[in-house]
């Protein structure tokens, strides 16, 4: 609603307080949700501070947030690493064979990374204080660090100025050997033609500013790597950094609550120092949904070179995280270009045996960077680009962090269908020049770890047989369970999948064919990537032989549809220039009545084109699963079901289309479906005709055919009733079946109770006064009865005697009529139903005299029933 105040508090001192003045500070509004705190004068020693924020609102609610920061940093130093003074003799003109000099210098040693600064010192100087013609004095603009050449830019002091002095800087990321040259001073004419100079003495000095590059070197000691940790208790994450100079902070993360991200209050946490090189930080109960989750941790020393490392554990015993199946380390040897030799380096590992089905992650480690901050030529850095997997080949496509950083992590993933052996090779880094000509790179060392996270197992299904019409309730057990996880019979999703515990999952069995079928379990992929089956799917595990489909049972009583056959293929994906997948069937239509083709299909339609503009919800404007669209009956007739989809964007599920329709007896006999496959059409087709498909994925599926006969009705009773509604009305007639209804004058009747297959009971609604047509209804088929109901007036009514019999035989009732009123005879069988009383017999006018009346509607065997005489006055 609105902000009160928001106010930021900072240990300013560094006391571990934020208690002194100046640091607690209320905020400043400076734009739309944006609040400004500012803290001058930061002091105290280096390391991890915390910035701590309260928000309140004008309701008095509040709500608190904290970052660590990192203060303080380390004074660079400064020493000099060559020094040499020499002569440069005079030159002529060009064309009396002068030239600019070039002075060569033995290699020096670099110590390490930092700043080298060439200083050249001149006299008498070339440059004048008024340049009416190019000069130049002498400085260092040629280089070559570790193999790579570099051309640098000077920096002099004024035109005139004696002695002449000319800076040039690089940049050292590394230690290891320079070679470096001086280009002596010089005159050009205004046509650029050396012109000479005088002699001149030179001093060079070389100064090296060492710069901490070194980044802390960081592991997690607890939980460990493959750790399971349950949901409900505290995790404690311990770590262990060092560093050469110094560690200021150390920043934990980890999605405490499961929602995805770890922006919420507690989930980054400033880790405390235990003592010596240890590190923990406590986060709160876990909750959320079981899964893999990711300990991020980021460690800066007081140079701020940073490190991160992350570490995935289970959480709610879905799966124990990643378990390390190799991890190496080596150094590559600078490179030369291509002229000189040189080639990108490709270092073959150890073969690896792959436990199982998983997800296999090469992180390779490498510094220095080669890739840079601003790409200006290809660079790349260390890799696992090639793989074998039981002897055959796999590419992968890595992802890098980003350009500059040091070290460089390049990622590759790749699925494991199952156990076996892999091979892998690290392609080295590499530099290219504009034309694709290998450049070389210099000295590398690299770090590989191979990681394995395993899918989920599937060990038994309860029960393991069923129909092949589907719709059995069956029990997977196993391990490894995620939330959302998709079970699979032969390709083919289930549905109404509850997911129990991390060992088990109920679910509802999709069609089949007869036979036993392989069951696999797929758990979502929370990071997208590609696999075996494709995105947003992950790991699987599958069990074969788990379930057997066998011949669907006799239709249960009071069931109206029955199996025809079931069916199973599958559609390839197709692109916008192929045509859309089909397949036919033969298939006997045994009578009039509904049929219905239901079609369940793997994959869902993921990224489904919006609706039209009006009703961009709905899906199936432009998308389309596996369904039956077309058949014909035995009379060689068309026919287009209705078709209606569930969802269309659920990725953890199945897409089932359901095509009905509803067939007279001409149908009967032979006839011939037609299933089409999945498709994304045009955005313009629904309006113009023009039927241009986009695209459509691949589809496995299973379709069951069913078959409804058609209800009848042949009598109602009583045939009147209250215009009230309440009465209990009693229907005969032939197929009914549960979830038939019944309508009186087109008002649906409540409490349908079907005894048997030709009658049900019903209780009537209110309606008019007056005879209506009542009708029953089961899967869209439809039998009246023509003004089979009367309603009539509701007129006081009276209840005169009440009397009841509990011994076998049909007794006489006697009551005494008066001329002018109307009577009716009305029967309940449980008096504790206030609604259940019915008409026994019409209407009849009293005579005056005592008169005798029979139940006709009872055998001489019923009892135990309840009547009234009532009046209608």
């Amino acid at each position: 609603i609105e902000l009160a105040s928001v106010t930021v508090m900072f240990d300013i001192d560094g006391d571990g307080a934020t208690t002194g003045p100046g640091e607690s500070v209320l905020a400043d509004k400076t734009g739309v949700n944006l609040y400004t705190a500012e803290f001058p004068n930061i002091a105290g020693p280096n390391g991890s501070r915390t910035v701590s924020v309260v928000a309140a609102d004008t309701s008095t609610n509040t709500s608190p947030a904290e970052i660590p920061v990192t203060v303080g940093g380390v004074e660079p130093t400064t020493e000099t690493l060559f020094t040499d003074s020499g002569h440069i003799d005079a030159q002529p003109s060009v064309w009396s064979g002068g030239s600019q000099q070039v002075i060569d210098y033995d290699p020096i040693a670099v110590p390490g990374s930092g700043t080298l600064t060439f200083i050249v010192t001149a006299t008498p100087p070339v440059r004048h204080e008024n340049q009416n013609i190019p000069r130049a004095d002498p400085y260092v603009r040629n280089i070559n660090f570790n193999g790579t050449d570099y051309s640098l830019n000077a920096d002099c002091n004024d035109f005139g100025a004696d002695p002449s002095i000319c800076t040039t800087t690089f940049e050292a990321t590394e230690g290891g050997t320079l070679h470096f040259e001086i280009l002596g001073p010089g005159t050009w004419n205004i046509w650029g033609e050396f012109s000479g100079h005088h002699e001149q003495d030179y001093t060079i000095e070389i100064e090296f500013t060492s710069v901490d590059i070194t980044r802390p070197e960081v592991s997690v000691t607890s939980p460990e790597l493959g750790a399971d940790v349950d949901l409900g208790t505290p995790l404690t994450v311990e770590l262990s950094v060092i560093d050469d100079v110094e560690v200021a902070s150390v920043v934990v993360s980890f999605d405490g609550d499961g929602d995805g991200d770890t922006d919420d209050f507690g989930e980054q946490l400033a880790a405390t120092s235990t003592g010596g090189d240890a590190y923990q930080a406590a986060f709160g109960d876990l909750s959320g949904i079981p899964g893999t989750r990711t300990i991020q941790v980021l460690a800066t020393d007081t140079s701020f070179n940073t490190t991160r490392k992350n570490q995935t554990v289970g959480v709610g015993g879905v799966g124990a995280g990643e378990m390390v199946l190799a991890a190496t380390s080596g150094t590559i040897p600078a490179q030369p270009n291509v002229w000189q030799g040189g080639e990108r380096q490709i270092i073959d590992l150890d073969p690896i045996v792959v436990p199982g089905m998983g997800r296999i992650t090469f992180v390779v480690t490498a510094t220095p960077n080669v890739r840079q901050e601003v790409q200006n030529i290809p660079r790349y850095d260390s890799t696992v680009t090639k793989i074998n997997f039981d002897g055959g080949d796999i590419t992968l496509t890595p992802v890098c962090n980003a350009p500059g950083s040091d070290p460089a992590v390049c990622i590759s993933v790749w699925d494991s269908p199952g156990d076996g052996v892999l091979d892998s090779e690290l392609l080295g880094p590499a530099t290219y020049n504009t034309w694709g000509e290998f450049s070389g790179h210099g000295e590398q060392d690299y770090t590989i770890e191979v990681l394995f996270l395993p899918g989920p197992t599937v060990t038994e299904v309860i029960p393991d047989t069923g129909s092949v019409g589907g719709h059995e309730t069956v029990t997977v057990r196993g391990s490894g369970f995620d939330y959302n996880a998709v079970v699979l019979f032969d390709e083919v999703p289930g549905t109404d999948v509850v997911w129990v515990s991390s060992e088990e999952i109920t679910c509802t069995t999709p069609p089949g064919l007869p036979g036993s079928t392989t069951v696999r379990v797929l758990n979502p992929d929370p990071e997208g990537l590609g696999w075996n089956y494709g995105g947003p799917y992950g790991l699987f595990g599958e069990l074969e032989n788990g379930f057997t489909y066998e011949a669907a049972p006799p239709p249960q009583p009071l069931q109206a549809e029955r199996l025809l056959g079931t069916y199973k293929d599958y559609f390839p994906a197709v692109g916008s220039e192929e045509p859309q997948q089909q397949a036919s069937f033969d298939f006997n239509i045994p009578a009039a009545g509904r049929l219905r083709f239901e079609a369940w299909a793997f994959i869902p339609i993921l990224n489904p084109i919006p609706g039209p503009f009006d009703n961009p919800e709905n899906l199936e404007w432009h998308n389309e699963s596996t369904a039956v669209r077309f058949f014909t009956g035995g009379n060689g007739a068309g026919h287009w079901p209705q078709i209606e989809y569930s969802d269309l964007s659920y990725p953890f599920g199945p897409v089932i289309g359901n095509s009905t329709r509803v067939v007279g007896s001409g149908a009967q006999g032979p006839g011939e479906f037609t299933v089409k496959g999945p498709a994304r059409w045009n955005a313009f087709w629904r309006q113009f005709g023009e039927y241009e498909m986009v695209s459509a994925p691949a589809q496995n599926w299973s379709l069951a055919v069913w078959f409804a006969g058609p209800p009848s009705l042949t009598s109602v009773f009583p045939a009147a009733g209250s215009e009230a509604g309440g009465t209990t009305v009693t229907l005969t007639g032939a197929n009914f079946a549960e979830g038939i209804q019944v309508r009186f004058g087109g008002e649906l009747a409540t409490d349908v109770v079907v005894s048997n297959e030709n009658t049900l009971t019903c209780t009537a609604p209110p309606g008019l006064a007056g005879p209506v047509s009542v009708a029953v209804e089961l899967l869209d088929m439809t039998a009246p009865l023509t003004e089979a109901f009367t309603y009539e007036a509701d007129v006081q009514r009276k209840a005169i005697t009440e009397f009841s019999f509990s011994a076998e035989g049909t007794p006489t009732i006697w009551v005494q009529t008066q001329v002018g009123r109307t009577y009716q005879l009305e029967r309940n069988d449980d008096l504790t139903n206030p609604f259940g009383w019915v008409h026994v017999g019409d209407q009849f006018a009293g005579s005056g005299a005592e008169e005798p009346f029979t139940d006709p509607t009872l055998s001489p065997a019923s009892y135990g029933m309840f009547y009234r005489f009532v009046i209608r006055e």
